[in-house]
């Protein structure tokens, strides 16, 4: 049995213009944890540990997102900005 608290983190991923990007593959640093996402943007991270976590979000044709995010048993949603490839 797991003894330490884990969360569900929704992620939500726009380009510079505030569209959706669909496609968008997410990953917690060290981990497998792992969301792709959908045509709306968004995605889930499951069984995210509590605490503070880093991130990477990659796309084809867009600039890699790297950044850190605190985990709460309530954490909210997850907001990621890429913007294009010059």
């Amino acid at each position: 049995m797991n003894n330490h608290p884990l969360a569900n983190v929704s992620v939500n991923v726009k380009d510079q213009d505030e569209a959706n990007l669909q496609g968008v593959f997410v990953e917690i640093v060290g981990t497998e944890i792992t969301c792709t996402t959908g045509s709306g943007g968004g995605c889930t991270l499951q069984e995210v540990p509590l605490g503070n976590i880093s991130y990477t979000a990659v796309k084809d044709g867009y600039v890699t997102g790297n950044g850190t995010f605190t985990v709460t048993s309530n954490s909210g949603t997850l907001e990621i900005t890429l913007t294009e490839e010059e």
